[in-house]
């Protein structure tokens, strides 16, 4: 049975499961279809604040519409929305189960600093297997390379209140971790960077296989964004009308004007 990822009282289907199988095979699916691959920000929003009826659903792992790529140095280039993803066929040139790159094809990764985060092999040594830990009453990230791609994948948003939920579901400390491919190829490659389910620490990891059989995908429709925001009118509306403060995403809504509180 395949797992729904949007509510009934979303009106339109924003997010939509593709799996289980080859990401090779699904993202071409996905692509024709006319979504677009989740990112780990979306992941992160939609396992937070979808319905509940549909939000269990995000309990499990995903692959990502964001990249890891990696050079024999060890270094390491995160991409949001990667269009080398995007791109997957069957028929794609695979290395040890990730994308090929052509050394043409890695320089303008690197440069590319818009859509493109670049850790130094040193920054990947410090980031790896490290994520945040609890410290004087709040997560905090255990190293400042862990900081930095965390809120580059998070695009910027506070993983405070993220944090607390991954720890009380998984009854650990030591959360979101990040691992890295250390294969050090001869040849750069990129591979689909996978987060798991918040049951195993909602870990994030960048050396699975591209060619493997457990592939999962969440395709996000264009109108996915006014979707949301439908959806915390409706939820913000019904607060107010009985009366109460409405907090959703880190704002607080008072209950007679609607306006958002600093």
């Amino acid at each position: 049975m395949t797992p729904e990822l949007s509510g009934p009282s979303e009106k339109v289907v924003p997010y939509r499961y593709f799996g289980n199988g080859r990401v090779l095979d699904l993202m071409p699916d996905l692509v024709k279809a006319g979504y677009h691959p989740a990112g780990i920000a979306v992941l992160l929003d939609r396992r937070q604040h979808a319905p509940e009826e549909v939000a269990v659903n995000f309990n499990t792992y995903f692959w990502t519409g964001d990249s890891a790529g990696t050079d024999e140095k060890g270094g390491a280039v995160l991409t949001l929305d990667s269009p080398l993803l995007r791109e997957l066929t069957a028929e794609s040139h695979l290395v040890n189960g990730a994308l090929r790159l052509e050394p043409e094809q890695w320089r303008e990764l690197k440069a590319d600093r818009e859509h493109s985060l670049h850790l130094t092999p040193a920054e990947v040594e410090a980031a790896n297997e490290k994520g945040y830990v609890f410290k004087d009453g709040k997560f905090v990230p255990a190293h400042k390379a862990v900081a930095k791609a965390w809120d580059y994948l998070n695009r910027g948003n506070d993983v405070q209140s993220y944090a607390q939920m991954v720890s009380a579901v998984s009854k650990i400390n030591d959360i979101m971790r990040l691992y890295f491919d250390r294969s050090q190829p001869s040849t750069p490659t990129l591979r689909s960077l996978v987060l798991v389910s918040f049951d195993s620490d909602s870990y994030v990891y960048g050396d699975d296989f591209l060619n493997g059989d457990g592939g999962r995908l969440v395709g996000v429709a264009p109108e996915a964004h006014v979707a949301r925001e439908k959806a915390l009118e409706t939820r913000v509306q019904s607060a107010l009308e009985a009366g109460k403060a409405f907090e959703f995403n880190g704002r607080v809504y008072a209950p007679v004007s609607g306006v958002t509180l600093e």
